[in-house]
């Protein structure tokens, strides 16, 4: 399954293939390939990391009374052997707000805060 930017430049990279052979253009072969193999690899890439993850929230502090900032800290667990570098949670809080955040590695997990 392909992003619409994945499709774009996969079709670049074969319109590029295709400018190269009929121009005879040799420099532009590697960029062609590079550009389809790129795109390949990113596809395998999400496919290989396609799998069921837990997510594991905790509040910091004390209690909370309404209209207080809330600290929390986001710790995902993976299924398998290999994690992504990192991962962008999003949040939707009923009739409140979206949040969106970057969690990365830290001592083998994939935390946020």
């Amino acid at each position: 399954m392909l992003t619409d930017r994945g499709r774009v430049l996969l079709a670049l990279g074969g319109l590029t293939y295709l400018a190269a052979w009929a121009f005879g253009s040799k420099p532009r072969y590697p960029a062609a390939v590079g550009l389809v193999l790129a795109v390949g690899a990113a596809a395998l890439w999400v496919r290989f990391l396609d799998r069921p993850m837990r997510l594991r929230r905790a509040l910091w502090g004390g209690d909370h009374l309404a209209g207080d900032d809330i600290r929390m800290q986001v710790e995902v667990e993976a299924e398998g052997h290999v994690f992504p570098g990192s991962l962008v949670l999003r949040e939707e809080v009923e009739r409140i707000d979206t949040f969106e955040g970057a969690l990365g590695r830290y001592h083998g997990a994939i935390v946020g805060w």
